[in-house]
């Protein structure tokens, strides 16, 4: 089996952790690589050679098996714009906060790596979004989770016209409005009002930020539906995020949503499954009086 380990930063309290998956990935008899920038991370904060031959966002070995991401969320969403349409799949190890989309637990690190190295797992499939915007180089125009579009250096609230396959639908009067993922509704949409929508949904979800209206709720779309945005601000220009990777843009450019004509890959492991994840992290069935 061929893993991808992929970090963005590590702390000393993680790097046995880390040393400890490098170890019993060779007993399995693993063939592991780790990311470019996690290694530079490794060797300049903690002067840890980890003895391993490197991969880059340009050189990813399209033969790996799966890519292991240690850390949040955040993570796993900028190894999904590495890994682009090569189908790896992703499993993500939680040293984060909250970690939808890295459910594997510290101390469950090596029941999980011992169910994947024996293939007891499946692959999930999740849609991803990719826009259509002027002045942003392709490869930066996917989304996992949503794409977002802010106001920008003003108090003042800026105005979103929407149409869908080309309808006018709506305007939007708002801080922002987000285009959300099912695997995104569980993010930033959430937060604003948004609905939690299962993986397997073949839906997008449209959120307002602050909208001025308080009628515009949020709303669930096909995922076959191409949205368009065109923006008006009082400064000329507004901002457009696609997961955690911002621009900014003038409001002449409109900006087209679909659904990419790619999926993300998810290890989906046989001891754990989403509703419990979702039970798990928003501690569901608790009650907080007891």
């Amino acid at each position: 089996m061929k893993i991808l380990l992929f970090g963005k930063s590590l702390g000393e309290e993680d790097v046995s952790l880390l040393l400890g998956m490098r170890d019993f990935l060779f007993r399995k008899n693993c063939g592991v690589y780790v990311y470019e920038p996690y290694n530079r991370h490794l060797l300049e904060r903690h002067s840890l050679d980890l003895g391993l031959p490197i991969f880059s966002d340009r050189n990813v070995p399209e033969d790996s098996d799966v890519l292991i991401g240690l850390g949040g969320d955040g993570t796993i969403l900028e190894a999904a714009t590495v890994l682009k349409a090569t189908g790896i799949p992703m499993m993500g190890i939680n040293l984060g906060r909250l970690g939808f989309l890295s459910p594997v637990p510290k101390p469950l690190v090596e029941q999980a790596l011992t169910s994947l190295t024996e293939g007891h797992f499946t692959i999930e499939k999740r849609g991803v979004l990719m826009a259509e915007v002027e002045g942003i180089e392709d490869g930066a125009k996917m989304a996992l989770n949503e794409v977002t579009l802010l106001k920008r250096d003003s108090s003042s609230m800026i105005e979103l016209r929407c149409l869908l396959d080309g309808q006018y639908f709506n305007t939007y009067r708002s801080d922002g409005l987000i285009v959300s993922t099912p695997t995104g509704s569980t993010g930033y949409s959430l937060s604003c009002g948004g609905p939690i929508v299962h993986p397997s949904a073949p839906v997008l979800v449209i959120t307002p930020i602050a909208p001025h209206n308080l009628t515009q709720r949020p709303f669930v779309v096909s995922d076959g539906a191409v949205i368009e945005l065109q923006c008006t601000s009082r400064t000329g220009d507004y901002l457009v995020s696609f997961d955690s990777r911002s621009y900014p843009l003038p409001d002449s450019h409109s900006i087209r949503i679909r659904k990419a004509a790619y999926s993300a890959s998810f290890v989906h492991l046989k001891s754990m499954n989403y509703l419990q994840t979702l039970r798990n992290k928003l501690l569901w069935g608790l009650d907080a009086r007891n």
